[in-house]
Order: structure tokens, then C-alpha cells, then sequence
């Protein structure tokens, strides 16, 4: 596997032009970001080395990121619709408006602006916007995760069965709705379905 790592940071100005592009492995890439850190003392080659060596994850690295605020993106939202004093300002000093960005009332300000803004939107575009798409195989892991049981071996009224798969397909298979399964695995039975749990089967 090959990374595109851009010769000259894009927090120091670099362009995506194939110019100031190389192609590296995971390892090479790691490293360059480490002398990178050594050189310009940026938080961001730090995470960026850190995270291609596996020491911290995606979601660390992001959370980051937004404490951090990339120049770019912070600059861009100093100097849209404010004056050109601002925005010098926030050009010399980049730290300051950092810490500007990330006092409290403004990061509550907002939040507010941020859940107002998805209060407008409909399901269907929240779970095109945010939502994981969620295969039959990603269920399957989920529930997997979740269940230390490898099958069920349930009493129905038409004799003992054995059942596996996801909760939801254990469902399907029983012929009952999913909210059903909820009684059926913590009080062993559902009368009203004449279901009774005999024993769950480990893996």
C-alpha cells in the first residue's frame, strides 16, 4: 500500500499538485511525518505519525484535530464576513485565535448553532450525512460483539429448536418481532409466544 504524502505541509502552504506529491509506504510515511515534528514542532505531524504506526486511533486523532483546528480551516472561518483587522490578526496570530475558538461560550455557542442545524434535517439525510451504512455484515459483527452466545436452544409450541445468527435474524427465524427478544433472553420465556429459552449455547 502506497500513501500520498505532500512534500511541503498543507499547513504551511503546500498545494495537492502532483509536484508536491510522493508516493511512500506506511513506514516511510510515519517517518517522514516524525522529521517532520522534529523540524516545525507541529501537533498535527505528531498525530500524523502516531496514528500511521498504530499507536492512536481515528477517533483520537479527529478529536484532536478539532481541538487543534487546522490552519487552514480556522483562517478560513476568521476571515469570512469579518474585517480585514480580524483577519491580519488572526494571520499573525494563529495560537491566539485558537485559543479564541476554544473558550467555552464560544464552543457552546456553537454547539447550539451546530444541533439547530441538524434538528432541521430530515432522517434520510442524517443517516446519509452521519450514518454507517449498515450491511447485513456489519449487523452481523455488531451483534456478535454484543452476544457471548454462539446460538439459542428455545421450547416453541411446535418443539425445541436450535437458532443462530443476529438477534434480529433469530427474530425473523422464530417468526416473532425483535422487541420480543428482549424477554426471552432475560427472563427465559415469552408466554404470550409459548417460547421458553432452554439454554444459550457458547462459542
Amino acid at each position: 500500500m502506497l500513501h500520498s504524502h505532500h512534500i511541503i505541509p498543507r499547513y504551511k502552504g503546500g498545494s495537492d499538485k502532483p509536484s508536491n506529491l510522493i508516493k511512500l509506504t506506511v513506514t516511510q510515511h510515519a517517518m517522514f511525518h516524525y522529521c517532520n515534528w522534529q523540524l516545525w514542532n507541529d501537533k498535527r505531524d505528531w498525530l500524523a505519525w502516531h496514528g500511521l504506526i498504530g499507536e492512536i486511533g481515528r477517533e483520537e486523532i479527529i478529536h484532536e484535530l478539532r481541538l487543534i483546528g487546522s490552519a487552514k480551516g480556522l483562517l478560513k472561518s476568521w476571515t469570512k464576513g469579518s474585517t480585514p483587522a480580524r483577519a491580519a490578526a488572526a494571520r499573525k496570530n494563529l495560537l491566539k485565535a485558537t485559543e479564541a475558538a476554544q473558550k467555552p461560550e464560544v464552543i457552546a455557542k456553537r454547539t447550539l448553532s451546530l444541533r439547530a442545524n441538524i434538528a432541521c434535517l430530515t432522517a434520510e439525510e442524517k443517516r446519509r450525512r452521519f450514518g454507517r451504512p449498515q450491511t447485513p455484515k456489519i449487523l452481523q459483527q455488531k451483534s456478535e460483539r454484543l452476544r457471548s452466545w454462539k446460538s439459542l436452544t428455545i421450547e416453541t409450541l411446535h418443539g425445541i429448536i436450535e437458532v443462530s445468527g443476529s438477534i434480529a435474524q433469530i427474530a425473523e427465524q422464530l417468526g416473532i418481532e425483535r422487541k420480543s427478544m428482549q424477554p426471552l433472553l432475560k427472563q427465559g420465556k415469552v408466554k404470550r409466544l409459548g417460547l421458553k429459552l432452554i439454554s444459550k449455547n457458547p462459542w
